[in-house]
């Protein structure tokens, strides 16, 4: 998701402001999810507590789809597949390779 998102900029200071703000983002919604959800589930009602966290993914979803008109999407180049068969040819070619001990 970061990597997708930070696509949408071409600037690399850009996609780099991007990626603080995600990683932000995302650890301060773990820190609430941990706490102030759980104390509400516990403390006051476990419906309340799954009700504040399907409000937020309803928000989410909204924003995501009323912003997805704006997204930059990169048209695939080749088949997906073609970088899956040289990491298995390669690892099959250096299997018997022997391992340093440092």
């Amino acid at each position: 998701m970061a990597t997708m998102g930070a696509n949408q900029f071409e600037n690399p200071k850009n996609q780099a402001t991007y990626f603080n703000w995600f990683f932000f983002t995302l650890y301060a919604a773990t820190v609430v999810s941990i706490t102030a959800i759980v104390h509400v589930e516990d403390n006051v009602s476990w419906r309340l507590g799954f009700g504040l966290c399907a409000i937020a993914n309803l928000i989410g979803l909204v924003i995501y789809l009323c912003g997805a008109r704006f997204y930059r999407f990169d048209k695939p180049q080749g088949s997906p597949f073609v970088g899956l068969a040289r990491v298995v040819v390669a690892s099959a070619r250096k299997r018997n390779l022997q391992h340093s001990s440092g």
